[in-house]
Order: structure tokens, then sequence, then C-alpha cells
């Protein structure tokens, strides 16, 4: 009996088969037109279970947290901007600050034992920094080499995935040391996220400012992490997170989290952030920023097929998100959902609705109303964005932002994309939701599911 083989390319091949041509061929289905459809300053961290003691949950927020992984709570949520660590305020421009920030401190042990799966000794032990294999062990996620400890809570990370054409698997993680961001994106064995630390991934973050001020690092709520978090961590930076996370869990083809996102600059942390700011003169000194914490509770959900409402697009994935404000007045808040893309992801374009067709862009930055796409050189492996049209409105937008290794990104470099969703006024109580679809494959078939996806929705 012939056996299913599976090339890199996310062809559909069979044993003595030849393989399908590479290029734009690649991954279109037969689908149907009309288919109805973001180093020093150093500070205590906080002990475990103090937090809960000072900062009560929301209301319909329980307390669970699952121990060993199996009994993980699944809780039912009803249902996204600016950069997450280090902003690029140019034109409220955005991009995270890699968590690997502080490589050239970094100690060569091994990074915090999981609780429930104990890697080889050697296999979470950092290559020296000058090995060719650093990089990458640094900014591909391995689960078994982070924490699954938050607070007093101990999750298991969580994982969904679906077949693609009844072969390629798409699967989709969260992490426990990241606070349920997304820690990999995975086809069959190729990872598209870079994930060194808390300031990377795939992850929501925000900003909140008054009138005649700018958004800032340092009131900048991250669903990750602080900034503090990889301070004296090993490599890759996957210890502790400052955020908390009170519910991470799997039903079906579906992830769902509870958390409060901490501060990036933490008051604790002493070091300015971007652009020279201080945590001390945006946040006060009060529960929860003397605790790391921002005052809002983020619950999110990622769906893969057939959880969301275009199943029969296998290679998309749906993220929402929903922030509530404990915190008083601020006149402007934005949200942002932003991936950091392995290496190998420097070709950027974007999509026109109009033609259906993909253009290359500027790969610098790039700011648009289009839907955006990043993709390896070889045009093999591509992650898009695409937003419903009456979800993006006038003030959204997608932005992609391309930086060589410097010290602020701990020579690790940054391929991003994301999409930034100013909101206007935010006051105590106040909820704004977020709504993006991720798109993966090759160019040929991004492309054409871009085309599905509008034509279900515009």
């Amino acid at each position: 009996m012939a056996q299913v083989v599976e090339p890199d390319r996310w062809q559909a091949g069979q044993v003595d088969e030849p393989q399908e041509p590479t290029g734009d061929v690649l991954w279109v289905q037969a689908v149907a037109v009309g288919l109805g459809e973001d180093e020093n300053g150093v500070g205590p961290r906080l002990a475990h279970g103090r937090l809960f003691l000072q900062v009560p949950l929301p209301v319909g927020v329980p307390n669970h947290a699952g121990i060993g992984g199996d009994h993980l709570t699944f809780l039912i949520f009803s249902n996204r901007s600016c950069r997450i660590a280090g902003c690029r305020f140019d034109s409220r421009m955005r991009s995270i600050r890699q968590g690997a920030v502080l490589a050239a401190v970094t100690v060569m042990t091994a990074v915090v034992t999981p609780v429930a799966a104990t890697a080889a000794p050697s296999s979470c032990e950092a290559p020296p920094r000058s090995a060719s294999t650093y990089n990458d062990f640094v900014l591909t996620y391995k689960s078994e080499c982070a924490t699954k400890k938050n607070y007093d809570r101990t999750f298991q990370d969580v994982t969904a995935s679906v077949l693609v054409d009844k072969r390629n698997r798409l699967a989709v993680t969260t992490s426990t040391a990241l606070a349920g961001a997304i820690a990999s994106v995975k086809v069959n064995n190729k990872e598209f996220i870079s994930s060194g630390g808390h300031g990377a991934a795939f992850q929501y973050a925000f900003h909140a400012w008054q009138k005649g001020e700018t958004a800032t690092e340092c009131y900048n709520p991250t669903q990750a992490g602080a900034r503090l978090d990889d301070v004296g961590q090993p490599p890759p930076y996957h210890g502790p997170s400052t955020s908390a996370l009170y519910t991470m869990a799997r039903s079906g083809s579906s992830i769902r989290t509870a958390g409060r996102p901490a501060m990036f600059v933490t008051l604790a942390d002493t070091k300015p952030g971007w652009g020279n700011c201080r945590s001390a003169d945006h946040q006060d000194k009060r529960v929860p920023f003397t605790m790391g914490l921002s005052p809002y509770w983020l619950q999110t959900e990622i769906e893969l097929a057939p959880d969301h409402d275009v199943p029969t697009l296998e290679n998309v994935f749906r993220t929402t998100a929903t922030i509530t404000s404990d915190d008083e007045r601020h006149d402007h808040f934005d949200g942002v959902l932003v991936a950091y893309l392995q290496p190998d992801f420097t070709e950027v374009f974007s999509y026109s609705p109009a033609t259906g067709r993909l253009s290359p862009k500027p790969v610098d930055s790039h700011t648009s109303k289009d839907p955006m796409v990043r993709c390896t050189d070889d045009g093999d492996y591509c992650l898009g964005m695409y937003v419903k049209p009456e979800v993006l409105g006038d003030k959204a937008y997608y932005y992609t932002m391309t930086r060589p290794p410097m010290d602020y990104n701990g020579h690790f470099g940054e391929n991003t994309i994301q999409v930034t969703s100013p909101s206007g006024p935010m006051d105590k109580g106040d909820k704004v939701t977020y709504e993006t679809y991720v798109v993966v494959g090759n160019k040929s078939r991004v492309e054409h599911t871009m085309t599905q996806l509008h034509r279900v929705f515009r």
C-alpha cells in the first residue's frame, strides 16, 4: 500500500510518485472560488502566591490551574497598538524588543526544568554564542526548555493542530513561560515564529496615554511578560513570566487563555525604556504596578479548522482577544497583534483585494491598509494576516518591519508582521475586542487563501 510522504514544501504525494514542482503552483487547492466564504535594572521577582492576595481576579474568571497537564481547567469566554517591547513610536509604528537582548550577559547553563517533561541534559544547554547553531537554539521554541510555572500555578504548554490537505500538519503552541502567548507556529517540521524571550514570539501588547502625550514603552502592557523576565536567565530565555496566567486550555482545535499582562518596563526596572522613558513617570506606585503588572485583563482564543468560521480553509487560524481596563480613563488606547518571524522570512508583500495578487513591498518598514504577508526568499513558506474590512475600519492598519542585528534586539535581528488597532478613549471597565485571521502556506497558496477570505468577508 502506498504511503503518504511529507516533503518540506507541503506537496501531497505518495512514495515512488514524482514530487510536484516547486514554485507558485504549490499549495493551490481545488476549492470553489465562491467558497462560503512585540540589563541592567534588576529587581526582585514576586514571591509565588503573593499576587493573589493583592490582585483580585475579575468577575467570572476563577483561580484555576491544572496540575500535571491533563486537568487544565477549560474556561469559556465571551468573546486585539503599537509595540510590545521597545517601541519605536515614529508614526506609532511598533516592533517588539527581542527578549534575548541580554545575550551579552548570558549564563551558559540549563534553563528552568519543566515540571512534567525533563529534557536530556544537552538538549537545553545553549551552544557557544560563536556557534552556528546558537541563533536557532535561542529563536526556535522548545517546550522542554521552558518553565511550566506561573506564580503558584502549573500549566503544561498547549498545542492545537490540524491536517492541511490531509497530510501537512499545522500546529500552534501557546507557552506557559510566555503567559499564554503563541510560542510556535509549525508546518510539519518548519518553525515560523522567532521566540527568543519574553519580548518576541507572537503576542498581544497595548499602550494607553493622555491627550498631548505619546505612546511609550513605559506604559506597555505585554502579554508574554516584562523586560526583567530575561535578566539573568540563560538562553533561550524562557523562564517564568511576570504576566499572570490564570487559564490556558484546549478544547477541540481551539486554545483559550486568561491573564493579566505585565508592564514591559516595570517599576522595578530602573533602566530607561525606548526614547529614554522612565517607568516611574508613567506608572503609579500602587498595586498592580508595584508588582510589575498592568491594570488590564486579557482573554484570548486561537481557533484552527474546523473550529473557526471558515472551516474549509485548513491553512488558516483565527485569533481573537478581549482586553478589559481596570485603570483610570486614558484619552488614547491601542493594541497590536505582532508576530516575530524566523530570520529566513525576509520577503515582504501586500495583498490587493482589488487584483487578488501579492505585490513586493520595502523590507525595512511598510504601513498598509491592505493585508500583509512575509515569506522566505524562495516563497515556499509564508505567513499573512487578514482582518475583516469592517473590523479594520478607518484607524487600524497592517505594518511590517525588518531590522538588522543590533544591541537593542540582542543581535538577532527582527522580521515582524503585525496589525495595529487604535481605539480611542478607554475608561475603567471598558472592553476592546480584536480579531485576525492568520494564513500560512507558500506564496501562491497564501495569495489564493487571501482571495477566498476576502470574498467571504467583504
